[in-house]
């Protein structure tokens, strides 16, 4: 009789665990996209308002310096075709993403900017999130909709820091 009483106390706090860890991880990945999705709309706007007043560098600050924000793995502006305008990683600029970011998704990016609409992608197995966010470069006064129209790619990690990174 003890054993058993044991081993349904055992299974229930298992379940138990279970389930809080579960949850634990949900509501960790459900804050990290409301805060990308919060962070990279104002980052959007940043940019597309220095773009459109021709101050490169301003808008290269405003991305880099989101380059800080610890779970931000890879953090670019994509133009129209592909080419990385801006990037927290500086040897990146110039090349074409799928060049020196293997998990590019080019339909995710396709859909993103003929659409003009964000899409997050969580990865749960791996903790990761990629957003694609449009971005549009030098709209023309006289367009409805812009001709041109880039993104804004983010790969968040979820979860601590590895110690090779803080080392």
């Amino acid at each position: 009789l003890p054993a058993l009483v044991l081993g349904i106390f055992a299974s229930l706090w298992y379940v138990i665990t279970w389930n809080g860890l579960r949850e634990i991880k949900n509501a960790q990945v459900t804050n990290a996209i409301d805060f990308i999705s919060h962070d990279l709309s104002q980052l959007e706007r940043e940019i597309e308002e220095e773009l459109k007043s021709g101050n490169l560098a301003k808008a290269e600050r405003a991305l880099t310096a989101r380059g800080v924000i610890r779970n931000f793995k890879e953090l670019m502006a994509v133009d129209n075709e592909g080419i990385i305008i801006l990037s927290t990683k500086l040897a990146w600029k110039g090349r074409h993403v799928s060049e020196v970011f293997p998990k590019f998704n080019s339909e995710i990016w396709k859909v993103v900017t003929s659409s003009n609409r964000k899409q997050i992608d969580v990865q749960r197995d791996t903790q990761d999130i990629f957003a694609y966010f449009p971005l549009t470069l030098n709209r023309k006064s006289d367009e409805l909709r812009p001709s041109r129209v880039g993104s804004l790619i983010l790969h968040h990690q979820i979860g601590r820091a590895s110690c090779r990174e803080r080392v």
